[in-house]
């Protein structure tokens, strides 16, 4: 027997967990799923099971970390999207869940409001995050931007105009001035969050402060 049965939530016998390929169309679903206390982990790289090669991201939802995982899963809309499978052990690659695995937690996300910000770019903002992905954030106006610990954050977005608005003065104590402006910065685990802005020649059309 094959270590994968037909897609879908809801087939015979009790799957050992679920997997779901990374795309922009599971990612509402996952953060449903997370949201309601539902347990995924991330495969650092390319793995073959049950004949399939599945690409580096593939998301693992075991039943052994996730009470009600069938019902979660429905219910986050990710039913007809998961591929059940009866084991973790992988043909090649990585086991499922184990390893360097990365566990999957939300981001705490703040976005810039207020005067000078641009509206239509703090809504389609505020659509994607809100509407499309159901992704909880918490919405800093820029005048109160200076008392706010930016630390306690993963992600802050700023639409449009936001950034030009904002005196660097207000990150100081929160920017790592070692790293280049040039660069991107990308979030890394830090026992003591640093926060870096995106390069100059981006500001005018708004960007992001990231942690790390």
């Amino acid at each position: 027997e094959g270590d994968l049965n037909p897609r879908g939530v809801g087939q015979p016998g009790n799957p050992y967990g679920y997997l779901l390929t990374p795309g922009y169309d599971v990612m509402g679903g996952l953060v449903q799923f997370l949201v309601a206390g539902g347990r995924a982990y991330s495969q650092p790289d390319t793995f073959r099971l049950g004949g399939t090669l599945y690409p580096q991201g593939t998301l693992f939802l075991p039943r052994g970390r996730n009470e009600g995982l069938d019902e979660k899963v429905r219910a986050a809309g990710l039913g007809d999207l998961v591929q059940p499978v009866s084991t973790g052990l992988t043909e090649t690659g990585l086991d499922l869940g184990t390893g360097s695995a990365g566990f999957v937690t939300l981001p705490k996300v703040a976005m810039a409001t207020g005067d000078g910000v641009s509206s239509t770019s703090f809504g389609a903002h505020w659509y994607f995050l809100e509407q499309r992905l159901g992704l909880p954030f918490d919405a800093i106006n820029l005048s109160s931007m200076a008392s706010v610990d930016l630390t306690s954050y993963d992600v802050l977005v700023l639409p449009e105009h936001a950034l030009v608005r904002i005196p660097l003065r207000h990150f100081d104590r929160h920017l790592d001035r070692s790293v280049p402006l040039r660069r991107r910065f990308r979030v890394r685990p830090s026992p003591s969050p640093r926060w870096r802005r995106v390069p100059d020649a981006q500001r005018q059309n708004g960007g992001a402060w990231r942690c790390g």
